[in-house]
């Protein structure tokens, strides 16, 4: 995984596209068996029901591309910061 760290960039989104900025406090990648990888990545955010809530996290290739999304299903104002995984990337 050395150097694929570096490489990567954990992007952030907020419903609605003017709410204030998450924040990621901390990405943990960890190799799988198979080669692919989990990401677990804690995020707070000052979400205050379902209309202003980080809805989603994404690895992003160094040039921008998407590499994964995780989508976040749900307001997450009584557990900040909050830690969610996405298991199986593969990485280009």
């Amino acid at each position: 995984m050395k150097g694929v760290t570096a490489a990567l960039l954990i992007g952030l989104s907020a419903a609605p596209a003017l709410a204030d900025d998450p924040e990621i406090l901390g990405a943990k990648v960890i190799r799988n068996s198979d080669g692919s990888y989990r990401f677990d990545v804690t995020v707070r955010h000052d979400d205050t029901g379902w209309e202003h809530y980080a809805d989603k996290w994404e690895v992003l290739h160094p040039d921008g591309t998407v590499l994964a999304t995780r989508v976040l299903l749900h307001p997450h104002e009584t557990e900040q910061p909050f830690t969610r995984s996405l298991p199986s990337v593969r990485l280009p």
